[in-house]
């Protein structure tokens, strides 16, 4: 219940909580307050309201990631980043060699040039950073479904998954968000961003029907080259998805799509009759077939699966 009955003596101070479970994401406000006095026999009574309202966010639940994310072909130096299986300037040992003109002293590895009688270099992971654009589909069709079982919410759930491990790993990441107009979150890395990034990923509802290859068209100069994107989109009622795809590889970038498939809640809901339905898985999957024949990872995610699941379903 929302109300609370006090019995109090004058000048007494009481407090009390609620704890509230909000399985949605969003944001939402606590408030006013109403009191109410009473006399004694329950006759009368005055009433004041309280203005005082507080703002809190639910953020999108966050799973663990066994594996990492993604690598880049395009990646950038920073000192304390994550190494990546890169031979190149670092301090993890990877593997020796013959020694070279033009190879520094400084890493010439002495006790084996005493024991093999031969120059001998160290070679060492490179450490790197990425630059990786996370984008969500925000679009009206995403929002087949109910309450947390939408292609919307799992994928608001994924992103915001991948943005923690990324950031984690000391990697720059930007948010996009397309539905009737494109919302962004700049690159950046840290904590702070991550804050910024779940506040972004709340406050998405769905909307518009924007395409995904005006969306990458308009993006993709402003984009690092050769940075990794990963998609998050039902790709529901989108006839440019396959040419979006050729023009954003052909570019020199990749794309990892995870895709929540929408036809898994349209058969809980029951409105579409069996046979409809089945063509339409078949449709589906023609689509991840073709994707895939483009040389791309797409995970076809299903409903109550996590996100690891989808990570391994490409």
């Amino acid at each position: 219940s929302n109300y609370t009955l006090l019995y109090m003596k004058p000048w007494q101070e009481v407090s009390f909580e609620y704890t509230l479970k909000l399985p949605i994401r969003g944001h939402y406000h606590l408030g006013p307050v109403k009191m109410r006095v009473k006399d004694a026999f329950d006759l009368f009574y005055n009433e004041r309201i309280e203005d005082s309202v507080h703002s809190f966010s639910v953020f999108p639940e966050i799973e663990i990631l066994e594996d990492q994310v993604i690598t880049s072909r395009a990646p950038k130096l920073l000192s304390g980043a994550m190494p990546l299986n890169v031979i190149g300037s670092g301090t993890e040992f990877y593997s020796l060699r013959e020694f070279v003109p033009g190879d520094s002293l400084r890493s010439v590895n002495w006790k084996a040039l005493a024991k093999k009688g031969k120059m001998m270099v160290n070679e060492t992971v490179r450490e790197d950073v990425m630059d990786v654009i996370l984008i969500v589909d925000g679009r009206e069709v995403s929002a087949v479904g109910g309450g947390k079982d939408t292609p919307l919410e799992m994928s608001c759930r994924g992103a915001a998954t991948y943005a923690k491990q990324l950031l984690d790993e000391r990697n720059n990441v930007a948010l996009m968000v397309y539905g009737e107009d494109v919302e962004r979150v700049d690159l950046d890395r840290g904590e702070h961003h991550l804050f910024k990034i779940l506040t972004a990923l709340s406050s998405i509802s769905p909307k518009g029907n924007l395409k995904i290859e005006i969306v990458l068209k308009d993006m993709l100069p402003y984009i690092p080259s050769g940075s990794p994107i990963i998609l998050f989109s039902s790709l529901d009622d989108d006839h440019t998805i396959s040419e979006a795809f050729t023009n954003t590889i052909s570019r020199g970038y990749t794309i990892t799509t995870i895709s929540p498939s929408s036809l898994d809640f349209e058969e809980k809901m029951k409105r579409i009759p069996a046979e409809p339905l089945l063509v339409a898985r078949m449709e589906r999957e023609n689509m991840v077939s073709e994707i895939r024949s483009f040389g791309m990872d797409i995970g076809d995610w299903k409903a109550d699966e996590s996100v690891n699941t989808a990570l391994h379903g490409g």
